[in-house]
Formats: structure tokens, C-alpha cells, sequence
């Protein structure tokens, strides 16, 4: 006997202190299996496409290379919105930026590969990621949910 599984997704543009509700349920033929969570997510991640200076809005999502590659990053928490985050990036004043991306109140400027170091750390900062092979420029964005991407349109390179 072969069991049907469905996958059903809800999102609710329903506001609780400044929160956006995600739910999952999952259905077995048309019976809902006792499998349900919640996923809280800030709207100012969600909040996409707002005008920042010296950068493009490219997508929702992680930013990625040509070749579908991530970005090392120096990651900053407490960022308040896209224009913050990416003032913060600017004023690094590291060669190499590429863009950022913004998830939750996190902020991670993207640097092209072996930027990124450990020592020493710039100011209210802490390395995000050092594994992604990211070179060249920002040229989309792979859809993730609550992340937005940025492209640096001024020349830090």
C-alpha cells in the first residue's frame, strides 16, 4: 500500500510584532497529518527592492556569481535595513566588495574570493563565510525566502 504525501505551503501577510507567519502542513491524501511548524521571519528582509546607493537590487535570495557560486562575507548583526547594510559595506572601504546580501537584521557584505579574513576584523564585524568560491561579479540571486541581494555598482575592485 503506497501512502500519497502532499506538501502545502501557506504564507499569511499576517503581522505580530513585525513578523511574517509561515506555515507547513502536510497532507496525506486529503487528511492533514499532525505535522505543522511556524517560521518567523522579520519583514525587513522581505521588504526587497529598496533604493540603496551605489549598489542594483538584483533578487530575493543568496547573491551568486556566473557560475551559481556564493561569496565569502564579513557579516554584521543588528542592521536595521538594505540602506544600513549597505552603507556598512561602503564604508569597509575593502577592495573587492561585490555587493550584499541582507537576511533577518544580518548583514553580509560579499567580497570576491580570498578577501575575507579572520585578523584582523573590521569594526562590528565577524567573518560569515570563507568556503564559497565567489569570483567576478553578482549576477543573481538564487530565491531564497527572507534574503534579499544587492549588486556594488560602484567600483571598489
Amino acid at each position: 500500500m503506497s501512502v500519497v504525501i502532499k506538501h502545502h505551503w501557506h504564507y499569511y501577510n499576517q503581522r505580530h510584532n513585525n513578523h511574517v507567519i509561515v506555515s507547513k502542513m502536510v497532507f496525506s491524501r486529503s487528511h492533514l497529518v499532525s505535522l505543522f511548524f511556524f517560521v518567523k521571519s522579520p519583514l525587513l528582509a522581505v521588504r526587497a527592492q529598496d533604493p540603496v546607493e551605489g549598489y542594483l537590487y538584483v533578487g530575493t535570495g543568496w547573491c551568486q556569481n556566473t557560475t551559481g557560486n556564493y561569496f565569502d562575507a564579513y557579516r554584521k548583526d543588528g542592521v536595521e535595513d538594505a540602506v544600513a547594510c549597505g552603507s556598512a559595506c561602503m564604508g569597509l572601504g575593502i577592495d573587492g566588495l561585490r555587493g550584499f546580501n541582507l537576511y533577518n537584521d544580518q548583514c553580509s557584505c560579499c567580497f570576491q574570493d580570498g578577501v575575507v579574513k579572520s585578523s584582523p576584523l573590521p569594526d562590528g564585524f565577524v567573518v560569515g563565510d570563507t568556503t564559497w568560491p565567489g569570483i567576478g561579479e553578482i549576477v543573481s540571486s538564487d530565491g531564497s525566502y527572507a534574503v534579499v541581494c544587492y549588486k556594488a555598482t560602484v567600483s571598489i575592485f
